[in-house]
């Protein structure tokens, strides 16, 4: 079954604001989809739909200091 067990699973709101809190927090899209367990696609979706940008948020999570 392509796109696997959860394709097309609606929003909760709950994950909706675990969705808005992490844009804030500038997390990547590929965190924010590990952690929601949806694919990156559904989450670029979704964050069109809310009208929610990452532009100039995302943080580069594999930097180190130094």
């Amino acid at each position: 079954m392509r796109g696997g067990q959860n394709a097309k699973r609606p929003w909760e709101p709950e994950e909706e604001q675990q969705l808005r809190q992490m844009v804030e927090a500038g997390k990547s899209v590929t965190l924010i989809s590990f952690r929601l367990k949806r694919t990156e696609m559904a989450v670029r979706h979704r964050l069109t739909v809310l009208k929610l940008s990452l532009f100039g948020k995302e943080q580069n999570e594999l930097a180190q200091p130094g």
